[in-house]
């Protein structure tokens, strides 16, 4: 039984090794992108697509080397600039402020444009601390493309959480540690605007993808005994809504949560806003009397 275990853990976290780094930041973090450089250049607009999560803006660049570039937008600082959805057009000619990919391809994020002697700026710099982050690990080696090489992805977010409920399956220990609220701030909980881009409900634990404003993705936990108590539709969360999460944060500081509840459309619907499971609070009880981090997290990942 420890053999045959032994072999589903080094299989799964074989694959996760070959495949998961290829989705962790996907298009959603600045990270991927230069945001400590800017380009300018003009181009014809070959597509424009404004949908959410990211709008697209495919543009031909003129002059120089001909090349098509495909360029995000973020959503929630074209709306904070009240820009029009349509001050971009097919056949527009722009002059655009982008901050290219660090892999040196076809692609950035739109920081400014000027379209028809009209100027529309958008992002003037990023705050992002993962894209910033990135950055100065970047600098500090040297090397524009080493944050893209780990993090980077076009996978989209369905198949990264396929990819996550193969290795939870897969892997003796992954299940508990799902089960467990011990790896969550369960006693801080926080509230973060945003839209949703996934949600997947399914046992033993719905999965709930969302963007915040600041552009961070998140994985969010969603416990669906909790969940249906609360006497939810499936599809009370749907891919677009814009809705403010309240969660519990993974204890570690990554973009993972428990979700307590959620508003939308100025309804508040409270899902668990209170954690009354035993090894949940022992381990936040351990915390608060000075145990590690680490330890704590070490002792409590085969409760359930």
């Amino acid at each position: 039984m420890i053999l045959i275990t032994m072999m589903r853990t080094n299989l799964a976290f074989l694959f996760a090794a070959l495949v998961l780094p290829l989705g962790a930041q996907a298009h959603h973090s600045f990270a991927p992108y230069d945001i400590r450089t800017k380009i300018e250049f003009s181009g014809v607009v070959e597509s424009w697509r404004f949908i959410r999560p990211h709008p697209m803006l495919e543009l031909r660049e003129e002059g120089g080397e001909e090349r098509t570039w495909r360029i995000e937008v973020a959503t929630r600082r074209w709306e904070q600039q009240e820009i029009p959805t349509d001050a971009i057009k097919a056949g527009d000619v722009l002059d655009v402020v982008v901050w290219p990919a660090r892999d040196g391809s076809s692609e950035g994020v739109l920081s400014a444009f000027t379209n028809d002697g009209v100027y529309w700026l958008i992002h003037e710099e990023v705050r992002q601390q993962s894209a910033n982050e990135a950055a100065d690990a970047a600098g500090a080696a040297g090397n524009r493309s080493l944050h893209f090489a780990l993090n980077r992805s076009h996978v989209p977010v369905k198949i990264k959480l396929a990819i996550l409920s193969f290795c939870s399956l897969m892997v003796a220990g992954s299940a508990s540690a799902h089960h467990s609220f011990a790896p969550y701030d369960i006693r801080n909980p926080v509230d973060i605007p945003g839209v949703a881009v996934d949600f997947v409900y399914r046992r033993p634990h719905p999965m709930l993808t969302f963007l915040d404003d600041e552009n961070v993705e998140w994985e969010i936990e969603v416990p669906i005994r909790f969940w249906e108590r609360a006497g939810l539709p499936q599809d009370a969360i749907e891919p677009g809504d814009e809705i403010v999460v309240r969660g519990f944060p993974a204890r570690t500081g990554v973009a993972k949560m428990a979700l307590a509840g959620f508003e939308k459309e100025g309804t508040f619907h409270s899902v668990h806003e209170q954690v009354g499971q035993r090894s949940a609070n022992e381990a936040a009880d351990a915390l608060e009397a000075g145990e590690s981090l680490e330890s704590v997290l070490e002792r409590f990942a085969d409760e359930e």
